[in-house]
């Protein structure tokens, strides 16, 4: 049952109710692949803006799927404020979100609590592990595409009645025009002569041959790389090609650079999301803090915070979309969540994608009740009214395909019925 107060309240009630978990999701952090400010779904609080005009009914006007997942989280709350005491907050409506909530949409918000981190170290900050599993699949990714991005300039030449051998030629320099985002913690740096493209195609360089070395971790079952790379240039030179135009060409390489863009915006993104953290962390270390370290009155993290509009944007702001968080969780086996908590509420469909993608690399894997259940509608064609939950079990749906039949599936998840963990 929620509460209905104002902003403060409600606030309040919801910090509150974090308080009782931090004990109890500290300790289940320690023993996962989390990050020390990363807090389990149940210590997630939804905040539901509803007008104060609006109120009677509320509940009832939320889609059914996004009620249903709020078991997942802690109990919710609801404010009732007017749209300009809304904007003046740190979780501002968008345009389209404010005529939605004018006309009585109820309009969802995912408070997420953060750990003060604790002063720097000598030797800087300790990079989270979402940052080095992100670092770990862009260098495979980087390894891997490369190498089709030189089959596709052979298959091409060959269109053209030259001959290049994809073995002899590097196709880095497309990653440095098409997949640089700034914000990439890059170690070489440009010096003398060397230009900022010099500078980008080292990096490229540098982490192709770490994608090299890690290939087994990311393509079950590879032993000898030269296998694998002839393996990789066939699969493409395989392809019927014949009558491609220069732009079926380019649309191929589009696609090869694709997962390189998208784990360097997300490599770029958690990044400045760690950084931005530790700047939050001295000042509001500095708020708790007397110069005799002690405080008249404990600190109310809701008016006394020290997170400005900057910041909050970094950290809560909705860099990616569902689709591009849920190819995150298959390139790099990382919860999402880590990358942008915005969109937890598709937190089963990102879980069950990673599961799938780890049974296929031969992990043993358990789907809790919610996973199966969402798994069982995904193999029996039933997708949902909303476009985006239907594109997410529709990509969920390609990636278990390419690793086991519908059939086996269905025959799998039948006799797993009995024993699925719970929720």
């Amino acid at each position: 049952m929620s509460v209905i107060a104002n902003a403060i309240d409600a606030m309040k009630r919801a910090n509150a109710r974090v308080d009782t978990l931090i004990q109890r999701a500290n300790t289940d952090i320690a023993s996962s692949d989390r990050p020390t400010d990363a807090f389990p779904l149940d210590a997630i609080v939804p905040v539901f803006m509803v007008h104060p005009d609006q109120v009677d009914g509320w509940f009832g006007r939320i889609d059914p799927v996004v009620a249903k997942r709020l078991e997942i989280f802690a109990p919710h709350s609801v404010v009732t404020e007017s749209a300009e005491r809304l904007q003046g907050a740190l979780y501002a409506l968008t345009r389209d979100e404010l005529s939605m909530f004018e006309r009585g949409a109820p309009i969802l918000r995912l408070q997420v609590p953060i750990l003060i981190r604790e002063a720097l170290g000598r030797g800087g900050r300790k990079k989270d592990v979402v940052e080095t599993k992100l670092r770990e699949a862009l260098a495979y990714q980087i390894f891997y595409h490369e190498i089709e991005l030189t089959a596709i300039e052979a298959s091409e030449a060959s269109a053209q009645g030259k001959i290049v051998d994809p073995h002899e030629i590097s196709c880095l320099d497309h990653f440095v025009d098409h997949a640089w985002v700034n914000g990439v913690p890059a170690k070489t740096r440009a010096s003398g002569d060397e230009s900022e493209a010099d500078r980008r195609l080292a990096f490229f360089a540098s982490l192709r041959e770490e994608g090299r070395r890690l290939t087994p971790k990311f393509a079950y079952g590879v032993v000898d790389i030269r296998r694998f790379r002839n393996a990789v240039i066939a699969d493409f030179s395989n392809l019927d090609t014949k009558g491609w135009s220069h732009a079926d060409y380019e649309a191929a390489r589009d696609r090869a650079v694709a997962p390189v863009l998208l784990l360097m915006r997300a490599y770029a993104h958690v990044t400045s999301v760690a950084e931005t953290k530790a700047g939050y962390s001295k000042r509001q270390r500095h708020v708790l803090e007397t110069v005799d370290g002690r405080r008249a009155q404990p600190i109310d993290r809701t008016t006394e915070t020290v997170m400005n509009r900057r910041e909050h944007g970094v950290i809560a702001g909705a860099a990616f979309t569902p689709i591009e968080l849920l190819n995150i969780a298959v390139l790099a086996d990382v919860d999402p969540n880590l990358v942008s908590p915005t969109s937890a509420i598709y937190s089963i469909e990102f879980s069950l994608a990673r599961k799938i993608r780890n049974f296929g690399f031969g992990e043993p894997v358990a789907l809790n009740s919610m996973e199966a259940e969402v798994f069982g509608r995904i193999l029996g064609h039933e997708l949902p009214v909303d476009p985006m939950w239907a594109s997410l079990h529709t990509a969920t749906a390609a990636l278990a395909f390419e690793i086991r039949p519908r059939e086996t599936w269905l025959e799998m998840l039948a006799l797993a019925a009995g024993s699925t963990e719970p929720r």
